[in-house]
């Protein structure tokens, strides 16, 4: 599995610089997926808080959400999957939040915006 988010240290005890890593303290624990799952969780996060969107998701929401299965097929390709919002004037909450392709999320998208401007 090619780490995306984590960076992993040297091993406690290894001769040299840099930063010990400890997978006892993380706190996802040693599971090294489950880690990059929380970094990701936690930049979603931070991204919407940036953007001043309500972000009402915990980290066992977004776990639940995000099985094994799903976490493998995420990425950047139209055919990849992602986490969207239903409507998004909404919050980023469990009932307003859905899995889908990249592809359906532009649709999603793009529906909502003809609605706004036809109103």
């Amino acid at each position: 599995m090619k780490l995306k988010y984590s960076i992993i240290g040297r091993p406690l005890g290894s001769p040299g610089t840099g930063k010990c890593s400890n997978p006892d303290n993380w706190i996802t624990g040693p599971d090294i997926q489950r880690r990059e799952k929380y970094y990701a969780y936690s930049k979603h996060k931070s991204q919407a808080n940036y953007r001043d969107e309500l972000y009402l998701l915990t980290w066992e929401d977004w776990e639940h959400m995000w099985t094994d299965a799903l976490w493998e097929k995420r990425g950047r390709k139209i055919t990849d999957l992602c986490l969207t919002r239903l409507d998004f004037s909404g919050a980023w909450s469990t009932d307003n939040v859905v899995i889908c392709t990249r592809q359906e999320h532009f649709r999603i998208k793009k529906t909502l915006n003809a609605q706004k401007q036809s109103i």
